[in-house]
């Protein structure tokens, strides 16, 4: 497992040389308490921050557990939008546009994941997103070597069939759970969002955003000054790079512009990238 995020993605050359994952597998949690103990597994929350804080997590209760501190990690799938008129929790319908990314930033290639969120159900389109993942996630040389599980049951179904067999949650079968914030998710921002944007903004417009950063270094990884991530591209003459949370582009012929916010972008790609 990576102990920080990676200051760089390194990027597929060939798009078509990129590995598929085996088909995932669901996994008991006493099952997936002992493969725990393997240092290089780890068990992925996929569920919310709120159901993470909440409703606990897997980890040390004060009495057994003790081994799965630091190899819990949330990384939320679908996140609740809070609306204040209401008070009320509502779903965002559509996956956290940088789960793959993180994910990749995350682990090591290699490393076994057990994916769980509340009742199963979530890890089975997570684990689906990791492993037939959309083009842009494809140029992640990392992607694709993962072994994966999805803990049947998840966190708190008293009992979930699957081809006939029953699988009994994590709370349930009695195993070690508390609801400290070790591991809990936060939202990426600063270098981390930059970088990742980049990546995805060089995949949309390759033609006028290169070299872009490759494994052979052909072009120059995101650079920072004064809290302003960027990047430049000799070939065009194009710099961008994001300040808080507005991107900018500079090229000699239109000088400098706002080319609105990081979100809206994002969005957009992802719409693009989803058709």
């Amino acid at each position: 497992m990576k102990k920080i995020f990676g200051l760089g993605v390194a990027l597929a050359l060939l798009m078509g040389s990129i590995a598929s994952v085996a088909a995932w597998e669901f996994v008991s949690a006493p099952g997936a308490y002992t493969m725990l103990q393997q240092s290089d597994t780890y068990l992925l929350d996929v569920r919310t921050p709120y159901e993470w804080y909440w409703a606990g997590h897997p980890g040390d209760d004060g009495t057994s557990g003790a081994f799965l501190e630091g190899k819990v990690i949330n990384i939320p799938f679908w996140l609740w939008d809070y609306d204040p008129a209401t008070s009320q929790y509502t779903w965002i319908q559509r996956p956290y546009i940088f789960f793959v990314e993180e994910v990749v930033r995350q682990f090591d290639v290699n490393d076994t994941l057990i994916i769980m969120c509340k009742t199963d159900g979530r890890g089975g389109y997570a684990a689906d997103a990791l492993e037939d993942p959309l083009p842009i996630f494809e140029r992640l040389e990392e992607l694709g070597f993962y072994n994966l599980y999805n803990l049947g049951g998840g966190f708190l179904s008293p009992g979930k069939v699957h081809d006939g067999v029953t699988y009994i949650g994590w709370v349930d079968s009695g195993l070690p759970y508390n609801t400290n914030l070790d591991g809990i998710w936060e939202e990426t921002q600063g270098l981390v969002k930059a970088d990742i944007f980049f990546d995805w903004l060089e995949f949309a417009y390759i033609d006028v955003l290169n070299p872009c950063p490759l494994p052979i270094q052909t072009g120059s990884e995101t650079q920072e000054i004064a809290g302003i991530f960027y990047r430049y591209y000799s070939s065009t003459g194009i710099y961008v790079a994001v300040v808080e949370d507005d991107f900018y582009v500079y090229d000699e012929s239109g000088g400098l512009q706002n080319a609105g916010t990081v979100d809206d972008w994002a969005n957009v790609l992802w719409t693009q990238f989803s058709n």
